[in-house]
C-alpha cells in the first residue's frame, strides 16, 4: 500500500575542513573516489572514532561535507543516491601548469544510506574527497530511492541548489 504523502529529501554540499570532528554518534560517512577511477567502487566508507576526537579522511585535498535531509514525518531506510563523476586527465605544459584536460571517465557512484531519521534528527552527513590522480567533478543527482518502514519503496526528487558541483583537484 502506497502513502498518500509525498516525502521530501533535500541535499546540500559545502566545502569542509580537512580536520573533521567525530560527532556524537561516533561515525563519520565519506565517498573516497578511488585511485583508478575505472576500477570500480561505490558504497560510503564508515569511520568510527571517539566522540569529539578530530580525525583526517586524508592529509591534503579539497573535502566537502553533504547534509541529505528527510522532511518527512517518519523515518526512511536504504537510502539510495547515485552520484554522477566527471574525472578529467591533467595535462602539464609550461604555459598552465597542472590544469584539466580530456574526460578520461564519466560513471557513476552509488551510495546507500542505511537510515535518516525524521524531525529534528532527520539528518544524515557525509563527506566527498578525491583520492585520485585526476581532477574530478562530482554533482547530485535529480532523485532518491528508498524504503519506508512499511517495506514500500519510493522514488522522489532530490531537492538542492542548481548547478551545485564539487570540484576536486588530483590527490599527489
Amino acid at each position: 500500500m502506497a502513502f498518500l504523502t509525498k516525502v521530501t529529501i533535500s541535499s546540500n554540499c559545502d566545502l569542509s575542513p580537512n580536520n573533521l570532528v567525530m560527532p556524537s554518534s561516533g561515525v563519520i560517512y565519506a565517498v573516497l573516489l578511488p585511485l583508478l577511477p575505472e576500477s570500480g567502487g561505490n558504497g560510503l566508507a564508515k569511520f568510527s572514532g571517539l566522540s569529539g576526537k578530530e580525525g583526517q579522511i586524508i592529509s591534503k585535498g579539497l573535502i566537502y561535507k553533504c547534509s541529505v535531509k528527510n522532511h518527512g514525518s517518519t523515518p526512511v531506510f536504504n537510502v539510495d543516491m547515485d552520484l554522477p563523476l566527471v574525472f578529467k586527465e591533467v595535462v602539464h605544459d609550461g604555459a598552465i601548469p597542472g590544469h584539466s584536460g580530456k574526460t578520461k571517465l564519466t560513471r557513476r557512484w552509488s551510495i546507500t544510506m542505511p537510515e535518516i531519521g525524521s524531525g529534528e534528527g532527520g539528518m544524515l552527513v557525509f563527506y566527498v574527497a578525491n583520492m585520485s590522480k585526476q581532477f574530478a567533478w562530482v554533482t547530485l543527482p535529480p532523485i532518491v530511492t528508498f524504503k519506508r518502514s512499511n517495506g514500500d519503496t519510493t522514488v522522489t526528487e532530490l531537492i538542492h541548489p542548481p548547478g551545485l558541483e564539487m570540484l576536486f583537484s588530483p590527490l599527489e
